[in-house]
Formats: C-alpha cells, sequence, structure tokens
C-alpha cells in the first residue's frame, strides 16, 4: 500500500514542472503550448494513482496494454479523460482496443489498419484517429513499420472509411527535444508518476 502513497505524493507538483517544462520548449521554438497534448503514461499505476491523476489535471492517459486499460477503465467509471493506447496492439485485439481507446498510437501495418477500420464498424464507431507508428532503427525486436513500408500504410489509412490519420510516432526520451522537433503529443510517464511500480 505504500506504493500508491508514495505516487501519489507530489504528483500535482511533478505535473507542474513538466508542464512548465512543455510550455518552455515550445516558446524557445515559437510554438504555442496548447498546440501539444501532454500524455500521462499510467502503465504499471495503480487506479488510486490515475484517479489522483485525473483530480490534479491529467485529461489525457497513455496505457501500454489492453488489458490493464480495461480493467483501469472500468474501475474509474465516468471519470473524464481520454485514453490513449501506446503499447504494440496485437490485431486480435483490435477490437477490444476499438471499444476502449480515443486514440491508438501504434498503428504499424497494413492488415491491422484493416482490423480496426473493421471493428469501428462492427462497434459502430464512426472514427478513430490513429497514429503511425514508425521504426527508424530497422531493429526486428521493435514494431513499427519500416520507413519503407510508410507510403504504403499512409495511403492505406486514408482508404479506411473510420480511421482518421493523426500523423507520426517515433520515440524520445527527450520530450522537450520533441517539441524541439515539431512533436504535438508528448507521452510522459516516470517525470509525473515517478518510477514505476512493478
Amino acid at each position: 500500500m505504500t506504493e500508491p502513497i508514495e505516487a501519489v505524493a507530489g504528483l500535482r507538483e511533478r505535473l507542474d514542472q513538466v508542464r512548465e517544462k512543455i510550455e518552455g520548449g515550445a516558446r524557445r521554438c515559437g510554438r504555442e503550448p496548447k498546440e501539444i497534448t501532454l500524455v500521462a503514461v499510467s502503465k504499471t499505476q495503480p487506479v488510486s494513482v490515475v484517479r489522483e491523476a485525473l483530480g490534479v489535471g491529467v485529461t489525457d492517459v497513455g496505457e501500454n496494454r489492453v488489458q490493464e486499460a480495461e480493467s483501469k477503465i472500468a474501475a474509474l467509471g465516468n471519470q473524464p479523460a481520454r485514453w490513449h493506447l501506446i503499447g504494440h496492439l496485437q490485431a486480435n485485439k483490435a477490437r477490444r482496443a476499438v471499444k476502449l481507446f480515443d486514440v491508438v498510437h501504434t498503428l504499424d501495418s497494413v492488415s491491422l489498419a484493416h482490423r480496426l477500420d473493421r471493428s469501428c464498424a462492427e462497434e459502430d464507431r464512426s472514427e478513430l484517429p490513429v497514429l503511425i507508428q514508425v521504426d527508424l532503427a530497422g531493429e526486428t525486436a521493435k514494431s513499427g513499420v519500416l520507413v519503407t513500408g510508410l507510403p504504403e500504410l499512409v495511403t492505406a489509412v486514408n482508404e479506411c472509411s473510420r480511421l482518421r490519420f493523426q500523423g507520426l510516432m517515433g520515440m524520445s526520451h527527450d520530450y522537450e527535444v520533441a517539441i524541439e522537433e515539431g512533436a504535438t503529443i508528448v507521452r510522459v510517464g516516470t517525470a509525473i508518476f515517478g518510477e514505476r511500480i512493478t
């Protein structure tokens, strides 16, 4: 029980510090801070900590796994939040993802795009914002479409009637650098919640 208490302590201050850095990064490169969406990555954090985060002003929550998000969303009920899937999405979980998430960040194949589009139709969902995850390093152990496959995937997404292409997702461990490079979404976990609870 001590981990949630430690995670909650100082949560507002840490969130304020992250927002100040986002604002500073945006202003340094002539951007408006309101152009940038902060996604608080709550993977492995218990429901009590996520509830506290929503209470101090977090509006967008990122989860790596469909199952973990499902239990948190059910427990939090009608707490206002936009839920982002930021982890790899297996095709067999596409329908559950369509039901749970407001945005999917990790679209990485034409077949998954078609599966998500069909799932939207089956669930009577008119649109699903998606970002394409790009594997810039060509590492087989990581998910993401290779740069050579990107044009085909973008075309496929644009041909899907219910998917809304929002942009590309690469990875940066420094969200201030990402902002300076033009990112409109930054995903921050440890700097908001403290060390992950395993």
